[in-house]
């Protein structure tokens, strides 16, 4: 196997086992728009997407909390 050949393997082994980190982002607002809104504001800002979210209303202030994985 000659050297071109290696490195065109070694470029696919690398490449198939690279994987992107998921990142968890937790948000509180006063409604649950604000939250969600939040979320998306800090997404955009960092240039992620958001994969998925859930929303929690609660007994404390501020009333509603949403957890979002980004990526």
């Amino acid at each position: 196997m000659n050297n071109f050949n290696k490195i065109l393997t070694m470029a696919a082994l690398l490449g198939s086992s690279y994987a992107v980190a998921d990142q968890t982002y937790t948000a509180y607002g006063y409604s649950k728009g604000q939250a969600q809104a939040y979320i998306g504001y800090y997404a955009q800002w960092k240039k992620l997407t958001v994969v998925s979210m859930s929303c929690y209303q609660r007994t404390m202030q501020p009333t509603w909390r949403c957890d979002a994985v980004l990526r």
